[in-house]
């Protein structure tokens, strides 16, 4: 039986990013986080499934998306911890290429991704930066 992937490739996510550590401190990974949950932070969400018609029964294409929160007070500053967070990511993703990992029900063939630009939105008393990265991968569903 056919099955949908997101559920269980965000929970993938959610775990393989979940020990990422960036100037000594540990950045939490959340699906949703709560107003009163501080950056920086790591969110995992949204989840695309699309099966094409040629790529048989069991082969989806998967977009997963992972939004890093920071923010800073002053007039400079967070651009940089932004970015070693990123490659943090972008780095656990690869580190056991051509292998990205699998789940109960699914093996992850392969991966790409695109990091957008950073959003930046200033308050009276800090400036927060935003940036999505979105992984596609093609996946395999297990029989």
């Amino acid at each position: 039986m056919r099955k949908d992937a997101t559920r269980e490739i965000r929970q993938h996510y959610v775990d393989l990013l979940s020990e990422i550590e960036v100037n000594d401190k540990a950045i939490p990974v959340y699906n949703l986080a709560k107003v009163s949950d501080p950056p920086p932070y790591i969110l995992v969400f949204g989840g695309v499934n699309e099966q094409g018609t040629t790529k048989g029964p069991r082969h989806s294409e998967i977009s997963i998306n992972v939004e890093v929160h920071t923010a800073y007070r002053g007039d400079y500053g967070g651009e940089k911890f932004m970015d070693a967070i990123v490659n943090e990511i972008i780095e656990k993703r690869y580190e056991k290429a051509p292998r990205y990992g699998e789940t109960e029900n699914f093996q992850l063939v392969t991966c790409q991704y695109n990091a957008g630009e950073s959003l930046r939105l200033q308050t009276s008393t800090e400036v927060h930066i935003i940036r999505q990265i979105t992984f596609n991968h093609f996946v395999n569903q297990k029989i």
